[in-house]
């Protein structure tokens, strides 16, 4: 606070002006003096309250100033201010913000301002860290950041607490951040740690409290090895009698749930987010682990999904929200995509013996980094005759066609049939997730029509009626042949030609499929018989007999020449009934249009 007296001496107009800071002044006036007025003007300093304490990129922080009437603003650090509330900006590091209030000058006081500096932490600096647990003496709790380009293996503290010597097995967290796992030294007995107890110090200790016995003894393959927590509750699996138990977190108690249909030594066991619940049948021998599933949690039917690539005596499973598992055995921690069923090392261990891995969920559901869609699919050619396998990161997307036509079933990609090559474009998509937007990725490949083929081959009159062309019977010139591609009712894609001199028409360049083939001979110009008409014209043969004179199918196959499609035509004498007349008996086929499917 600023005080200022203002001394007006009013005989002399002379002016003092005193400043008085924080304190007080004592003015004493003579009897001899003039009347002397006052005037007293108090200038408030800002006062900036507000609280130092940390937050996180994902709270806020109320602003608290005084005198009144004020102004805040962000000196340095980012962020957002509305009214008395700050909100930071989303950093990947932690930030030191400095907020100022101010109270503005008002002559004669000047402007006085006051600062106040907290830290902003990344709410997701734990992001994808997977922590673990092993039974070395003395057992330790560890971190691993799985995320860096580099991760290490970074000591949180030896596990103290237990109450009978270590033999310790899998690990789990719950929604409040509170670590759960087994010690089956004697009894499977349940021991919790308090989130509070983390503090990435691996000098300071981490203390363990005793939940309760669950009441099943080590022995005859009993104890319980395996823990997963499904809706905040607690499961946990016995590694060899295959029996499933719901556990109580509040004093170990269990439940007994099921038994599995499949007999295995269960080296691990998760949950996902999807319902899934995922297992390990682990190879003691040293040969590959596997990967199962439950059809129905907390069922006992299970399933095999894939084998553990390279991985040999697994023991942890943990699922992260991103759909991924990572488990571990002596040498390495595995990540592993249980959809496009693949493996790869995520970080080589060969010093510690990990006996279980979890992700705190709740924080790596916030925290969830946004994925963009990629699409590896290969852009080499194929031809119409094969198909191409779609390949498509991360897990989960869907696949459509942009441009360029065909089918997709699951990952398999079926060109259409084409007359000429054709480009094709197909688009990976990854769905928005919260604030994640929608991200896709395009892949453009050739599809070459197959090797193609044709369809002919003549239409004659048949002088002697026998269904044989004959040396010397002449073609039918000018006949009309449609050719419709299967599209019967669609003309707007048939191909039309006239015979030649000698009743030959010929289609190429044709792609596989099923065609019709439709002959008209009112058009015919040449090779009719003196004497008569186009009109008197009727079929004695085609390619599929004449039981069904309007119908021929055909399949026409990749590069096939099929050259066997002849029409055969008579003029038909007229019947005298009594059939002695020597003739072919006929009835009019109108205008002899016949039509034959190819």
């Amino acid at each position: 606070m600023e005080t200022i007296l203002h001394r007006f001496i009013t005989k002399t107009s002379v002016l003092v002006t005193i400043f008085c800071f924080f304190g007080t002044i004592e003015l004493i006036a003579s009897a001899s003096d003039h009347p002397i007025n006052y005037n007293i003007l108090t200038c408030d300093s800002a006062i900036n309250s507000t609280s130092t304490a940390s937050i996180t990129d994902g709270d806020t922080k109320t602003l608290v100033g005084s005198p009144s009437g004020g102004t805040w603003t962000i000196v340095s650090g980012g962020g957002t201010i509305s009214g008395t509330t700050y909100t930071p900006d989303d950093i990947s590091t932690n930030t030191d913000v400095t907020i100022r209030y101010t109270i503005a000058a008002d002559s004669p006081c000047a402007e006085f301002t006051a600062d106040v500096t907290f830290t902003v932490a990344d709410e997701c600096e734990e992001y994808l860290t997977l922590f673990a647990l092993d039974d070395n003496n003395p057992g330790n709790l560890y971190y691993i950041n799985i995320g860096d380009n580099s991760p290490v293996v970074s000591t949180e503290g030896d596990i103290l607490g237990l109450q009978e010597a270590k033999d310790m097995e899998s690990l789990v967290i719950d929604s409040n951040g509170d670590f759960y796992f087994i010690n089956r030294k004697t009894w499977s007995k349940l021991y919790k740690i308090s989130r509070s107890e983390l503090d990435k110090d691996p000098n300071t200790p981490v203390n363990a409290q005793l939940v309760g016995s669950t009441g099943i003894t080590n022995g005859g393959g009993k104890p319980i090895t395996n823990l997963t927590i499904v809706n905040n509750e607690i499961y946990g699996i016995s590694e060899e009698t295959e029996k499933l138990y719901q556990i109580d977190k509040t004093n170990g108690s269990v439940t007994l749930m099921a038994t599995l249909n499949s007999e295995m030594i269960v080296g691990g066991l998760t949950g996902g987010n999807d319902g899934i619940v995922y297992l390990l049948n682990t190879n003691k021998s040293g040969g590959e682990s596997e990967l199962w599933k439950f059809n129905s949690f907390p069922s006992g039917d299970i399933e095999k999904v894939m084998d553990i690539s390279g991985s040999r005596k697994v023991e942890s499973l943990a699922i992260h929200p991103n759909g991924y598992l990572y488990a571990a055995d002596s040498y390495n921690i595995y990540k592993i995509d249980p959809i496009a069923k693949t493996t790869t090392v995520a970080l080589s261990n060969n010093s510690t013996d990990i006996e279980g891995l979890a992700f705190y969920t709740s924080l790596e559901e916030n925290c969830t980094q946004c994925i963009e869609a990629t699409n590896t699919t290969a852009t080499a050619p194929i031809t119409e005759d094969e198909t191409k396998t779609l390949v498509g990161s991360p897990s989960g997307g869907t696949w459509s066609i942009v441009s360029g036509g065909g089918s997709i079933s699951g990952t398999t990609y079926t060109p259409a049939y084409i007359n000429t090559d054709t480009d094709v474009t197909i688009r990976y998509t990854i769905a928005a997730d919260g604030s994640c937007s929608e991200t896709s990725a395009d892949v453009t490949f050739t599809v070459s029509a197959a090797l193609l083929g044709s369809i002919g081959d003549r239409v004659w009159f048949d002088t002697d009626g026998d269904t044989n062309q004959d040396v010397g019977e002449p073609g039918l010139e000018g006949a009309t042949v449609t050719l419709d591609p299967g599209t019967s009712g669609n003309p707007s894609d048939d191909l039309t030609t006239t015979t030649d001199a000698n009743g030959n028409y010929l289609f190429s360049n044709l792609p596989h499929g099923d065609y019709i083939i439709t002959v008209e001979v009112n058009t015919v110009t040449n090779g009719v018989p003196s004497g008569h008409t186009a009109g008197d014209l009727a079929q004695n043969f085609d390619a599929d007999g004449l039981g069904s004179p309007s119908k021929s199918f055909v399949q026409l196959g990749y590069s096939e020449d099929n050259l066997d499609q002849d029409f055969g035509w008579i003029i038909p004498s007229v019947s005298s009934g009594s059939g002695s007349g020597g003739g072919v008996e006929s009835e009019s086929l109108g205008d002899a249009i016949t039509k034959i499917y190819v």
